[in-house]
């Protein structure tokens, strides 16, 4: 034990500093959380994150937060973030991201089993939770086929509200 002692001093110290903060800083201080949902009971969250690189080569995750725990559900790269919403129905979350270039990630996880259930189990609540929560009219709904989901999606030709209120709603929140 004292050899080892013995071998972590000065620069070798300073080394392995140095090292482990850039590994740390080049994997997770790049993250930037963008959206956060609390389940009803207050024991987990789901946070959104956005890789902070600029451009369309930015990757998008979804992380699932229980105490100092966290761990990575679904994730994508080569996004250009745009929306994110989640809905909670009694322990399943369902959440929604338009990635833009990469596309959508659409996925549920029980907190009940921990594991991922299928989007369908609450994908009717995701779709009342962000008519609710952006008040979306009928004339954009009736635009958007009916379909929240499809209004909450960036389309370079037709710029809907949505990333637009995305934004207003969730730039000053954690």
């Amino acid at each position: 034990m004292l050899n080892f002692v013995r071998l972590l001093t000065g620069k070798r110290v300073f080394a392995l500093v140095v090292a482990i903060v850039s590994y740390y800083g080049c994997t997770e201080w790049t993250w930037s959380t963008v959206y956060t949902a609390q389940s009803p009971d207050g024991s987990a969250r789901i946070e959104v994150q956005e890789d902070l690189r600029l451009g369309p080569d930015s990757a998008v995750r979804v992380r699932l937060r229980r105490g100092l725990r966290s761990s990575t559900i679904s994730s994508k790269s080569d996004c250009w973030f745009s929306f994110a919403h989640a809905a909670w129905a009694g322990p399943v979350v369902g959440v929604f991201v338009d990635g833009r270039v990469c596309g959508q990630i659409r996925i549920a996880y029980s907190l009940q089993d921990r594991a991922m259930v299928p989007f369908a189990t609450v994908e009717e609540a995701v779709r009342k939770s962000i008519i609710h929560e952006y008040s979306v009219t009928v004339e954009e709904l009736a635009k958007a086929h009916g379909d929240p989901l499809v209004w909450a999606t960036f389309d370079q030709f037709d710029n809907s509200r949505a990333s637009l209120e995305f934004r207003k709603h969730y730039s000053a929140k954690p």
